[in-house]
C-alpha cells in the first residue's frame, strides 16, 4: 500500500502563462570617454542623463515545474527617420538658398531575460512577493547622412548587456487579472560602442573609435509597473 501526500498551492500563481503590459520609468546617467588629440587633453568625457517617465512595454512569463516564472519582455523596439533642411531666404530679392540639410536614421531594439523566484507558494496570498534575476541585452544606431557636399556623414552604434536583481510584489485582483510591480536593481553593465566619422581631414584612427566599458551598480534607477492576465 502507498500513501500520497499532497501540498497545498496556492491557486493564483497556478497557471501556465501570462500576458504583461508595462510602463517603464526610469532615470539612468550614463558616461563615454572618447580618445582625441585636442591642445593639452588627449579625450573627451561625455556625460549623459535620461528620464523617461512613460515607456509601455510588452512581457510574456511562463511557469517552471518548480512554479517559479520565466519572463521575456521587449524593452525597446524604434526606428524613426528626420529630415532637416535649413533654408537662408531673402524676401527682397525672392531668393531661397538651401545652407544645410541633413537624414538622421535612429534604431534602437531591446530584450529582456528574467528568472523570477516565488514565494508564497503554498499559501492562498493575493499579494505574491518574488525576486527576478535579469539579463537585458541592447542594440541602438544612429546615422546621419548629410546633404550638401560640404558636410560629411557621422554614425554611431552601441550594444551592450545589463545585469539586474529585481525585487517584485504582485497582487491577484480576480482569478485572471493580476498587478506586478517591481524595482529593477542594475548590479553589472556592459557596452561597446563605435563611432565612425566620414570627414576626410581626420586621420584613420580618429575617423573610426570604438570604445569597451564595463561598470558595477551604475547610475540607474527603475520602476516597473504592469497589469498582467493569465492564459
Amino acid at each position: 500500500m502507498s500513501l500520497k501526500i499532497a501540498s497545498a498551492q496556492n491557486p493564483n500563481i497556478d497557471y501556465r502563462c501570462g500576458i504583461k503590459i508595462y510602463n517603464l520609468g526610469r532615470y539612468e546617467e550614463s558616461e563615454k570617454f572618447r580618445y582625441t588629440n585636442p591642445v593639452g587633453y588627449n579625450y573627451y568625457h561625455d556625460k549623459t542623463s535620461t528620464f523617461k517617465l512613460l515607456h509601455p512595454t510588452i512581457a510574456v512569463q511562463w511557469r517552471t515545474k518548480k512554479n517559479n516564472f520565466h519572463e521575456i519582455e521587449l524593452t525597446d523596439l524604434e526606428w524613426n527617420k528626420e529630415d532637416l533642411s535649413t533654408y537662408a531666404g531673402n524676401d527682397s530679392i525672392k531668393t531661397n538658398v538651401l545652407v544645410y540639410e541633413e537624414n538622421i536614421v535612429r534604431t534602437s531594439i531591446g530584450a529582456r531575460y528574467e528568472y523570477i523566484l516565488m514565494f508564497n507558494k503554498k499559501k492562498e496570498k493575493r499579494f505574491v512577493p518574488s525576486v527576478g534575476f535579469a539579463a537585458s541585452a541592447y542594440y541602438k544606431s544612429m546615422r546621419t547622412v548629410p546633404g550638401l557636399s560640404s558636410a560629411f556623414g557621422r554614425s554611431e552604434q552601441n550594444m551592450g548587456l545589463k545585469m539586474f536583481v529585481t525585487p517584485r510584489i504582485t497582487y491577484f485582483i480576480k482569478q485572471k487579472l493580476f498587478l506586478d510591480l517591481n524595482i529593477p536593481i542594475c548590479v553589472a553593465q556592459g557596452a561597446f560602442t563605435k563611432e565612425r566619422n566620414e570627414d576626410p581631414s581626420m586621420s584613420g584612427a580618429q575617423r573610426e573609435v570604438a570604445t569597451l566599458d564595463a561598470y558595477t551598480f551604475p547610475k540607474m534607477f527603475s520602476v516597473r509597473i504592469g497589469i498582467g492576465i493569465k492564459i
